[in-house]
């Protein structure tokens, strides 16, 4: 009898419902959604809205869900890690055990694993949720596991540098000295300095950042500040974004730039940090600088497109929402320019030139004639994104004497000779075109003299026997 009951049991057990075997590992709450709902969508019924509670830590009733907010539907994966480096600049090393390694782009990082980025360094971490983690150079985190209402209610662990945040769960974010920082869906950024005090920026979000038993709400573009073992300070307006002058493409001289780039003061700022990166999402960053002016200059620059931004300091350290990125194109061609900005080209010969992918010149330099011009540099979709000024030299003439009067032969005509000087020891000589092809020497020259092109040198020539008077 006991043998059949179980038989019947087994027999009569429901099989799992369509909705139930078809449950994803996450969902993303849409506007409307509430816990009934997503328990209906996914178990098959409101009753079963504990099972989402047992997945996910969302504090005490009536549940407040946002969209965007990440929630886990399933218990994760033991075998999956807590976090993974989805982007790692080196260097960057990890702990995973007693000793440290190098970080490699996709590690799988669990429970107390950390990750510590060393000077110009920068990694990203990306958790179970799509919550993301970018750490700035000198950044140390600890990984305390996934959060969920039964295992662990511990978030990654600030311990020191600066951690830009996109949070996407429900979850919390240690901070040195007891303090935490949760969140349902927040970006912002949490630094962390060589005292223990924590600098908290959101600029989207609700957050509630804890220290000593004392807890303070920020929300949109608001901060606080947390010293060691003390509760947090009073929330207080972030500085607004800076207002970035245009900056066009920049010509490099001998295969690099220098470029200043300016930006608008901004009220209640005591600082500023500029900020160029090769990617848009400013992981890969070739430039990190602070400055107390509204203006700073950039140097040694490659050839590539970057995407440049400046983010605002208050006097306690809380930054403010970064300027809209701009792009900052740099080309090289030929040498670079001079001291007046003019790039000096010969006719006929093809210059090296070097820049973003599909970036080319208009027209090509080496179809110019000789004397000044205006080179467009254009993008891959045509469009002009800047103009060099270009100087192309021609051959070096033929010297004759005629009459006793020294003249120049080029071997093709010059329709702007502006940039043609000849100089001896007694200082400028006078030159007159006859044609398009010929220029005579206004005097007899003193010693040896030099005929330029701009800066560059054309001929050298000894003294005439004549000259006009």
């Amino acid at each position: 009898m006991k043998l059949l009951l179980v038989v019947w049991w087994l027999a009569a057990a429901p099989e799992p419902s369509r909705a139930e075997t078809e449950r994803p590992d996450t969902y993303t709450v849409q506007s409307g959604d509430s816990c009934a709902t997503i328990a209906a969508r996914f178990w098959g019924a409101t009753s079963r809205i504990d099972e989402l509670h047992r997945y996910n830590n969302l504090g005490p009733t009536p549940h407040r869900l946002v969209a965007g907010q990440v929630l886990r539907l399933r218990h994760p994966d033991p075998n999956t890690p807590d976090a993974t480096l989805t982007f790692v600049k080196p260097a960057v090393r990890a702990r995973k055990t007693a000793e440290w390694e190098p970080a490699t782009l996709g590690m799988g990082l669990f429970r107390l694993n950390e990750v510590n980025t060393m000077r110009r360094a920068g990694a990203e971490l990306t958790l179970r949720d799509q919550s993301q983690l970018l750490l700035d150079e000198n950044a140390l985190v600890v990984i305390y596991g996934e959060p969920n209402a039964q295992f662990v209610t511990r978030g990654p662990a600030i311990v020191e540098g600066e951690v830009r945040m996109a949070l996407s769960g429900a979850r919390a974010v240690e901070l040195p000295g007891g303090g935490t920082l949760t969140a349902t869906r927040a970006d912002g950024v949490a630094a962390v300095d060589g005292a223990r005090t924590s600098r908290v920026s959101i600029f989207d979000g609700d957050v509630v950042v804890e220290s000593q038993k004392v807890a303070v709400r920020l929300k949109r573009d608001e901060g606080t500040v947390v010293r060691h073992g003390a509760p947090p300070l009073p929330p207080r307006p972030l500085p607004m974004p800076p207002e970035l002058h245009d900056v066009a493409a920049v010509t490099g001289q001998d295969g690099v730039a220098n470029v200043r780039v300016a930006w608008s003061a901004v009220p209640n700022a005591a600082r500023y940090r500029v900020q160029l990166a090769r990617d848009a999402r400013f992981l890969d960053l070739a430039v990190n600088e602070m400055t107390s002016g509204e203006s700073l200059e950039l140097h040694r620059l490659s050839p590539g497109r970057y995407q440049l931004r400046v983010i605002a300091f208050d006097a306690e350290g809380l930054q403010g929402r970064a300027a809209e990125a701009k792009p900052l194109d740099v080309v090289s061609l030929g040498l670079g320019p001079d001291a007046s900005g003019v790039v000096a080209l010969r006719a006929g010969v093809t210059p090296r030139f070097v820049g973003p992918p599909g970036f080319s010149l208009s027209p090509a330099p080496q179809t110019l004639p000789a004397g000044q011009h205006q080179v467009e540099v254009r993008d891959g979709a045509g469009a002009v994104v800047s103009t060099v000024r270009v100087s192309v030299r021609p051959l070096a003439p033929t010297v004759r004497v005629e009459a006793g009067t020294t003249v120049l032969e080029f071997s093709e005509a010059l329709d702007d000779a502006s940039a043609l000087s000849l100089r001896d020891a007694g200082g400028e000589v006078p030159l007159r075109q006859l044609t398009p092809r010929r220029f005579e020497v206004g005097r007899a020259t003193s010693g040896p003299a030099t005929l330029r092109w701009g800066s560059f040198d054309l001929l050298r020539f000894g003294r005439a026997s004549g000259g006009e008077k």
